[in-house]
């Protein structure tokens, strides 16, 4: 490819591949992802001639794993564009599985006991996400979820999630299944949304602007700056990114006896996915004397 032509290329295979995936993915994934590959193009040194290149620069600046994500998604535009005849050749797919995952699993969950440290963290350190933080780990909800609830989605005994709003967004969407839900009002979950009444008449998880909470400053300016240390002076096992709340949820709530099939009403799955990443995960192996 003749010299400056790379990042312009990859701008525009990139909008073409993000307005066909408009057609048929979930608001949330374009606004969470695409949008924000875009801007990480956008930002890229027009003198980076090869995809070699993109990635060594890349390195500089991001995680391997968020570089790893990137370079499969440019694989997959480009092929897309390669099969619609608008580039003779990938030069994406050589660089695809030469960067490693991040070490730890995509389901993985934290301990109870490591829960509880995290949350006292935040109670001490960060006090006003120590409620969101806790919510997180005490419902199961997707980060999305827990920042678009308002009071209007709270009942006299349960919470109705509704909407969704990806990091990075400032747009309320439907949820990633498409399907609301409800969830009993526990009394962890009760005593989290007394301390919260009064912060703010719309949202229940404020930002301390007034906003609803934005993902990406609460991962990398809270999350990350409690968590990490934590795991660093070994006083939990391993550092998880929020997400992993969620995990931690699932996994405790089948440890504890509850059935998949209410389990995956509760958090939004379906029992199949239920099954298949966490209900074998869940089991603890007893190795009989022999």
């Amino acid at each position: 490819m003749p010299k400056r032509l790379l990042i312009p290329q990859m701008t525009r295979i990139w909008t073409a591949y993000t307005e066909f995936k408009k057609t048929f993915l979930h608001p949330n994934t374009i606004n969470q992802e695409y949008k924000r590959w875009g801007k990480v193009i956008e930002n890229l040194p027009p003198y980076l001639d090869t995809p070699s290149e993109v990635v060594e620069w890349l390195l500089k600046k991001y995680s391997a794993e968020t570089v790893r994500r990137f370079v499969q998604d440019q694989n997959a535009a480009y092929r897309w564009s390669q099969k619609q005849g608008a580039v003779p050749n990938n030069p994406w797919e050589p660089l695809v599985g030469t960067i490693r995952k991040t070490a730890y699993n995509r389901r993985e969950a934290f301990s109870a006991v490591d829960r509880d440290i995290i949350i006292q963290a935040f109670q001490d350190r960060d006090p006003f996400y120590a409620a969101f933080v806790r919510f997180l780990f005490k419902t199961g909800c997707r980060q999305e979820e827990a920042r678009a609830l308002q009071w209007e989605h709270i009942g006299r005994d349960r919470i109705w999630f509704k909407v969704a709003i990806a990091s990075g967004s400032k747009q309320v969407a439907p949820l990633k299944t498409w399907e609301e839900r409800t969830f009993p009002l526990t009394e962890p979950v009760e005593t989290i949304l007394k301390f919260q009444r009064g912060l703010n008449p719309q949202w229940v998880f404020p930002s301390p602007q007034g906003s609803h909470i934005d993902g990406t400053n609460f991962l990398h300016r809270h999350w990350e700056g409690i968590v990490k240390p934590l795991a660093q002076s070994r006083q939990i096992d391993r550092y998880l990114p929020p997400s992993h709340t969620r995990h931690t949820f699932i996994t405790l709530a089948i440890q504890a006896g509850m059935t998949v099939t209410d389990v995956a009403k509760l958090v939004g799955n379906s029992p199949e996915t239920i099954w298949k990443h966490y209900a074998q995960a869940a089991k603890t192996i007893e190795i009989p004397e022999f």
